[in-house]
């Protein structure tokens, strides 16, 4: 027996080629004689002991593969899917395996495919559910001759199905309609933000990540908020479609309507320290200016008495002079909207004492007689006599408007004769007071004088001294044959 492979000659007994003895033979190439890949034609022939020959009628009977077969790949993929499907590629003529978190995968067990396009793709099934972590994803195909090849990367396979970290949202009470809202989350994360209905997103222009786990959304004028309490609603998805929101709600108050309108209650006094009061919503910060001086709540000055009223005891040392002050009272909200009373000059300091008054002083036999005298007729006018004290409308007392008055002594308080001190005083508008500064001003003498007398005499002369008795304090008058004398001497 003869064979040859590659044009090498191999015969029986050469320690390659040998007949069995059961009609079969082998032949093993020796090292020296290897053989490429490749197909080959092995020409067996045979010879008979008279020389009868035959040779094998096949052709290309040996093909030499030793390559490995084509690498498989694995696509590498991070997901929040515990059992996600798999895929890659390897040469579907190749026998393929698949190892994933110590599970082997193999063709045709219902979860391992060749889609026949020299790709695969493994559904990790329910049971097989993989934990938060990076995966190997070992892939191996097998040819039909042995040789083997393997994918040539690793941890291919991330699974997350953490939710990312919760967004928050900064809390605020603002003034400003299209305020500046803040929060965080993480910058890895892709962040919407919803305001009062209106989606903004990271790069509109409007929502920015700041790049160290903070966001800003910056309300866009035309998306102007009224006033009211919204719901800042935020969240997050992450790479691989995880998602967590925020857990606060009304986050944002926006309170731009100025506050309650404070007011000064009017006032005219002669205390030069007064106390000023007022209403003020009792939630703003009121700040008060009188002459100049600034007073705050709790200075020890200013009070907010809690019921939206509030006063203001003007200290020793900043006493005000007479005249005619503004008292601006102004609130602040806590937003910063202020606002201030609406009136002026409502505090009027007048600490002088009004005009003194003044009394006719009179000598009169008359015992309910008419007393007079001056006094401002803007004041409140009182005259006591003999200790009754009479008043403006009493029905005695008269204010004539041309700042004088007039005291009708009533019939029912007569005076007896006698010296009275007439007592006027006067009350202005804010208190201040003034009495007359004279006394006794008011004398009655109702009594009938001494009788006088006239001593008798006859006389030859026809202009004759008369004589007689008379009280020298009355004035005396004589009468002779119905002339009057014009003099009279009283000693």
């Amino acid at each position: 027996m003869t064979v040859i492979v590659n044009g090498v000659t191999y015969t029986e007994g050469d320690g390659n080629l040998t007949d069995n003895g059961d009609d079969t033979w082998s032949l093993q190439i020796p090292d020296g004689n290897e053989l490429l890949d490749g197909t080959y034609d092995v020409d067996a022939s045979v010879e008979d002991t008279v020389g009868n020959t035959a040779s094998d009628i096949t052709t290309d009977e040996l093909t030499i593969d030793s390559a490995s077969p084509t690498t498989p790949t694995v696509i590498a993929q991070t997901t929040n899917d515990t059992t996600p499907l798999i895929t890659g590629t390897a040469d579907s003529d190749d026998e393929l395996t698949v190892i994933v978190n110590g599970v082997t995968y193999t063709e045709g067990d219902g979860n391992l495919t060749d889609n026949g396009d020299d790709t695969w793709s493994l559904q990790i099934p329910n049971g097989n559910e993989i934990p938060d972590g990076t995966y190997d994803v070992d892939v191996s195909v097998e040819d039909t001759v042995g040789n083997t090849a393997s994918d040539i990367t690793t941890d291919e396979l991330t699974i997350d199905s953490a939710s990312p970290t919760t967004p928050t949202v900064i809390a605020q009470t603002t003034n400003d309609t299209t305020p500046l809202i803040t929060g965080t989350a993480d910058s890895d994360d892709e962040l919407t933000v919803i305001v009062n209905g209106i989606t903004y997103t990271e790069g509109d222009g409007n929502l920015t990540d700041n790049g160290d786990d903070t966001w800003s959304l910056q309300i866009p004028d035309g998306n102007e908020l009224l006033d009211g309490t919204y719901d800042v609603d935020v969240s997050v998805e992450d790479t691989v479609g995880n998602t967590a929101s925020d857990i606060t709600t009304d986050e944002l108050v926006i309170d731009a309507t100025a506050p309650t309108t404070p007011t000064v209650t009017a006032q005219t006094t002669n205390d030069t320290s007064p106390l000023i009061t007022g209403t003020a919503d009792s939630d703003d910060d009121l700040t008060v200016i009188v002459s100049g001086v600034t007073y705050t709540e709790g200075d020890g000055n200013l009070t907010d008495n809690g019921d939206d009223t509030w006063s203001l005891q003007i200290p020793d040392g900043n006493e005000l002079l007479d005249g005619t002050y503004d008292v601006d009272a102004s609130v602040e909200d806590i937003v910063g909207d202020t606002a201030s009373d609406t009136t002026t000059d409502e505090l009027v300091i007048d600490a002088t004492a009004p005009t003194t008054p003044t009394v006719t002083a009179q000598t009169t036999n008359d015992t309910t007689p008419l007393i007079t005298g001056t006094a401002d007729s803007d004041d409140e006018l009182t005259v006591i006599v003999n200790g009754v004290t009479y008043t403006e409308g009493n029905g005695n007392l008269t204010d004539n408007g041309d700042d004088t008055w007039s005291l009708q002594i009533p019939d029912e308080s007569e005076l007896l004769d006698g010296t009275y001190d007439v007592d006027a005083s006067v009350e202005d508008a804010v208190g201040n007071t003034a009495s007359d500064i004279t006394i006794d001003e008011l004398t009655i003498d109702a009594a009938s004088p001494t009788t006088p007398t006239v001593h008798s005499q006859t006389t030859n002369d026809n202009t004759p001294l008369i004589t007689g008795t008379a009280d020298s304090v009355d004035e005396l008058t004589v009468i002779v044959n119905g002339v009057t004398i014009p003099k009279v001497m009283v000693t």
